[in-house]
């Protein structure tokens, strides 16, 4: 194959390729510039509550065969005629369930619950794995945020992980002592407003990423959020401190 054909090749597999390739026009001997397109999305307002009750779907499905796998896998090791856990048992199990336990998960697409199972048994597949195996995923969903934002020299607010934002109403400030994952919607004694759970939460951490926004230029680390000012640079970010809320 001539030096020509072969670049032509190379320039159709990568134009075959999601990614829009064009030739570099520079003199530099056939390189190919690889230009990415962005999309933002701009849901309306019973689009964004339905994206925000599936991420709450699948976080809740995520953590409830999370705790299922624990429990069976115990149980397998005390009795190893029992099966081993599995993400595909998992969302058997799950479907058999979810109409009389959680009938609120049929309000959104099944593959949210679907594919938060199917993510943990990948997880689980490295036979390594620590134990913070609930946290890999956003693990490397914050690295690449933090590694996205520093090149373009903007702000991330981390709330902390003790941030009550699924327990303390968005319209007063109110907090529960205790809301169990089961309870998907629930009233303010303080000031009877009616809560779904996950749109509650979606508005406290948007109203904590604004007020930390507006004070950016006050002490950092302080409140329930830590704020990260990226600069174009490669630099570590160390995770906040633990701080418990009253």
């Amino acid at each position: 194959m001539s030096g020509e054909a072969a670049r032509q090749a190379d320039f159709t597999a990568h134009s075959s390729t999601p990614t829009q390739a064009r030739w570099c026009q520079a003199g530099c001997g056939g390189c190919i510039m690889l230009i990415a397109h962005k999309i933002a999305l701009d849901p309306n307002n019973v689009q964004a509550t339905y994206f925000a009750r599936a991420a709450g779907t699948a976080r809740f499905a995520y953590n409830w065969a999370l705790a299922e796998w624990q429990r069976q896998y115990e149980a397998w090791r005390l009795n190893n005629s029992l099966p081993k856990p599995s993400q595909m048992a998992l969302r058997r199990q799950l479907n058999g369930i979810k109409s009389e336990q959680f009938p609120w998960m049929l309000e959104v697409t099944k593959n949210a619950p679907q594919m938060a199972i199917i993510h943990l048994g990948t997880a689980f597949k490295n036979r390594h794995l620590s134990r913070a195996v609930s946290d890999m995923g956003f693990f490397e969903f914050r690295r690449q945020l933090e590694y996205k934002a520093a090149q373009r020299g903007v702000m991330i607010v981390v709330a902390d992980r003790w941030y009550p934002s699924s327990k303390m109403c968005s319209g007063c400030g109110h907090k529960l002592d205790a809301l169990p994952l089961v309870v998907r919607e629930w009233v303010c004694p303080e000031c009877g407003v009616n809560h779904d759970r996950d749109v509650n939460a979606a508005i406290n951490l948007r109203n904590l990423a604004v007020s930390s926004t507006v004070s950016a230029c006050g002490e950092e680390g302080s409140g329930f959020g830590r704020k990260l000012k990226t600069k174009p640079a490669s630099v570590k970010q160390e995770s906040s401190s633990q701080a418990t809320y009253g």
